[in-house]
């Protein structure tokens, strides 16, 4: 399976993490696993509903939910932002 390594920022979580990603996944699924590992790794700071929103840091496109991972403007190295 092919993966992405991606850097993702949390500022409601007050973490950066590095993430591998399934290419085949769309990135609302993706988007809810970052999510969700956020909240285990906060120790309970962090509270993730299954609402969130990733977007590039640098230039602030948000990524669309139902797209793939694969035919999205993510690569590896690419910086996030968890909304």
């Amino acid at each position: 399976m092919e993966k992405l390594l991606i850097e993702v920022h949390s500022p409601a979580a007050n973490a950066v993490r590095d993430v591998f990603v399934p290419v085949n996944m769309q990135i609302g699924e993706v988007t809810q696993l970052i999510g969700k590992m956020f909240a285990q790794l906060s120790g309970g700071t962090f509270l993730f509903i299954g609402e969130g929103v990733l977007s590039e840091r640098n230039s602030g496109y948000i990524f669309n939910p139902n797209e793939q991972v694969k035919g999205s403007r993510l690569r590896n190295g690419t910086k996030l932002i968890l909304y």
